[in-house]
């Protein structure tokens, strides 16, 4: 016995971490869109980083741009141009001339006064005598001894006087102030020639303007900045001695050569940095701004954080869901195969004159499973509309012979097909409980009506559909089409038709079969085949789907029992018409043993037949055990034998039927109007009606219709108008109160089906009935 075990364990554990590992490759997804969003986000963060100090630095500059604009415009031309009578050298002047002198210092004061934020000092000479300051007259020695350039003698001053350019900057320098106070000026000098007389401006921009005007608009504080003259590539200011570095420069300059870049990532001394250029308009400076990288992973890390930390719990809790979905899956397998690999175990648990194995078992019970779903399956039914889809379905199914030609002719004329392909498309839309429990009858009624015109309406932006609708939920889309272009362009329609209805999932599922591309009218024929094929492979775990035949495998061998099959019987049991049925199933059977179908599934096909025969009877309240012995039919195995007795069954449907059809017909209608003159107030449909008839809601709709010649919603709510309109006149019951009583309890929804039927609103209409 252990023996066994052993050896059952094996190929029990393999198993297992088959499903395990099944499940754990759902989180490859999570992994990869993980490590691609950080990646991407990050690329994207540090990018945004980067812009901003290119951005805050560009906004500097300009800043600076405008002080040393507005100081050169206060200064300079305008003053000499001032000045202009009454400024030369200190000698040429009279005594009574020197009096005058005044306004040249007060002229100064002025413009001190103005400028005091952006400039440090200001004088003008016009010889090596005397300074023109704004507070006075000074020696020239002694004031270039009080205001000492530090590197500038008093020679180049003489010399400026007589060789400088009209606006020259100068290098930046420091100033002793009284020998003993020193700080870092850029000094700006402005030359004139007036009266025959060479005249000189001079004034001195503090350098840490420069220096608190870039703080200010910085993001961090760890960046540094430096300044340099690209005509001279001296450096002007620099926040930092190891950005005046040569080297240093050399690195920055040459990555910002080509001009193509304004900012990026550079090392400098094997260190990370996010380096930005912009350069002045007015005076052509180059500002660069140094930031460690490390502050840019500062900043993001706890966004970048939460990310991982987000991935991290999802891919945690994918592995224990995945263990548990594997234990949930593996443990029933498990125990069928200890039934199947034990049976004298199970026999235990069976009567004792039961001698089959716990195989037999199963089988048995999967078989009566499949049984039962054959009971409940879909019913469908064609709604034919007009002689072109009552042809068209004729083509589609081969019920009759067609005529092609005629079918084309009226395509063309009707639908404007005027191409040599077809591809069709089966679109199976149908609705969940919820829909049922949500919604109210009439609104439910209105959107079940309009169905089509919805499908249809979405599709047409994208290819030219005529559009069936062969029974409840499912419709027959054919296309004309003349390249795989057509095709893709109404696969594009068809996604986009799923996504408009993907909001509503609660509420109702979508599965589409696509066929391939045919030639000519019969080419609609073979692509509903290859449609039909499709939508069978749907996956019925999932709402949306759109299934391509040519991605379906065609190696699998099936009967084939088409929804039209079905239909055909069912309306030869309707019509008593014995012979045509055995035409039709004979066609059936016999179309599947040309396709080479096993005898097996032959067999599966005349039960599925009798299945039909059982639904016909269930929906007409029949048990289909009082015309045939229950398992009578089972009990045999061979074929030919189970269809002599599916036929004998059918005789036996025709016969029950034959005397009671036209009288039910009356009685059932009659019941149904009935029924809804006594719950008009209530939440009425198909379905409820259907269920308190006994019957299917596709029959009481059908039998409705043909014995009053209306339509089954139109009746229920041309009857709950007329109530209201009874009500609107003998009562004073608002608008609201009356939709309720009639059993519609949208206000909205009330007007519009008043407006539908009488033309008018309720409330004029109680007036106008009043006053008459």
């Amino acid at each position: 016995m252990k023996t066994m075990n052993s050896k059952v364990s094996v190929p029990l554990n393999r198993l297992f971490l088959r499903i395990l590992l099944f499940f754990l490759s759902f989180l490859i997804p999570i992994v990869l869109i993980g490590a691609i969003y950080y990646v991407t986000t990050t690329n994207r963060l540090q990018e945004e980083f980067t812009q901003k100090f290119e951005t805050n630095l560009q906004s500097s500059v300009h800043t600076i741009d405008i002080y040393l604009n507005t100081a050169q415009s206060s200064s300079g031309p305008s003053f000499f141009y001032e000045v202009r009578a009454i400024l030369k050298p200190y000698a040429e002047y009279r005594d009574d001339e020197r009096l005058e002198l005044t306004k040249v210092t007060q002229i100064l004061a002025r413009i001190s006064n103005n400028l005091s934020e952006f400039i440090d000092n200001i004088f003008v000479y016009t010889d090596d005598e005397k300074v023109f300051k704004q507070d006075g007259l000074e020696d020239y020695r002694q004031f270039f001894e009080n205001y000492k350039f530090i590197g500038y003698d008093q020679n180049l001053w003489r010399d400026k006087l007589e060789n400088g350019r009209p606006l020259e900057i100068l290098e930046p320098t420091e100033i002793l102030v009284n020998r003993t106070v020193s700080k870092p000026v850029i000094p700006f000098l402005f030359t004139s020639l007036i009266n025959g007389h060479k005249a000189a401006m001079v004034y001195t921009i503090p350098i840490d303007i420069i220096d608190k005007t870039l703080r200010n608009h910085t993001l961090v504080d760890s960046t540094q900045f430096i300044v340099i003259d690209n005509n001279h590539n001296k450096v002007i200011w620099s926040s930092t001695n190891q950005l005046r570095e040569s080297t240093v420069i050399s690195e920055i300059q040459a990555f910002f050569k080509s001009g193509s870049l304004q900012h990026g990532e550079l090392k400098i001394n094997q260190e990370a940095f996010i380096v930005t250029q912009v350069t002045s308009e007015t005076y052509g400076w180059s500002y660069y701004s140094v930031t460690p990288v490390a502050e840019f992973r500062n900043q993001t890390s706890y966004y970048l954080l939460s990310l991982l930390t987000t991935c991290f719990v999802l891919v945690v809790v994918g592995i224990l869901f995945s263990f548990i979905f594997t234990f949930n899956l593996y443990n029933p397998i498990k125990r069928i195969r200890d039934i199947l690999d034990h049976p004298e175990e199970s026999d235990e648990r069976t009567d004792s004159t039961n001698r089959h194995t716990a195989f037999d078992f199963i089988g048995t019970r999967i078989h009566r499973l499949i049984e039962h779903n054959h009971q409940f399956k879909h019913e469908l039914e064609t709604v034919s509309v007009g002689y072109l889809e009552q042809s068209l379905l004729n083509l589609i199914h081969g019920r009759t012979a067609v005529n092609k030609q005629e079918i084309g002719t009226m395509l063309s004329k009707y639908s404007s097909f005027h191409k040599s392909s077809y591809v069709c498309c089966i679109i199976r839309f149908d609705f969940k409980e919820a829909f049922y429990q949500d919604i109210q009858d009439v609104e439910r009624l209105h959107i079940v009506s309009k169905m089509k015109k919805i499908i249809w309406g979405l599709l047409l932006p994208y290819a030219n559909i005529y559009l069936l609708e062969e029974h409840d939920h499912l419709y027959i889309g054919i296309v004309n089409v003349e390249d795989a272009e057509d095709t893709e362009r109404l696969r594009k329609g068809l996604q986009t038709m799923v996504d408009t209805f993907h909001y509503d999932s609660r509420y109702c599922f979508i599965y589409i079969g696509l066929g391939d591309l045919h030639e000519g009218i019969q080419g609609i024929t073979r692509s509903y085949a290859d449609a039909l094929k499709a939508l069978e492979s749907a996956d019925g775990k999932m709402d949306f789907q759109i299934i391509d035949a040519t991605a379906v495998s065609h190696g699998s061998m099936h009967y084939s029992y088409s929804f039209m099959d079905e239909n055909g019987i069912i309306n030869c049991l309707k019509a008593g018409d014995m012979s045509n049925l055995r035409l039709k199933v004979d066609s059936i059977i016999g179309k599947n043993k040309e396709k080479g179908v096993p005898r097996h599934l032959i067999s599966a096909l005349v039960s599925e037949i009798y299945n039909t025969g059982c639904r016909f009877l269930a929906e007409r309240g029949i048990n289909p055990s009082e015309l045939m012995e229950p398992g009578k039919f089972v009990s045999l195995t061979n074929h030919e034998e189970q269809l002599n007795v599916v036929l004998a069954f059918f005789e036996l449907i025709m016969a029950r039927f034959s005397l009671q059809e036209q009288d039910g017909f009356s009685e059932i209608s009659s019941l149904i109007i009935e029924y809804i003159e006594g719950n008009y107030h209530h939440d009425l449909g198909l379905e409820k009606i259907s269920g308190e008839m006994g019957v299917s809601s596709k029959y009481i709709s059908h039998v409705f219709k043909e014995k009053t010649g209306e339509n089954l919603i139109g009746y229920i709510s041309k009857y709950r108008i007329a109530k209201a309109k009874e009500m609107l006149v003998e009562t004073d019951l608002n608008v609201s109160e009356i939709s309720n009583r009639v059993g519609i309890f949208s206000r909205t929804t009330f007007i519009r089906l008043f407006k539908k039927y009488e033309g008018t609103t309720p409330m004029l209409y109680r007036n106008l009935s009043r006053n008459k």
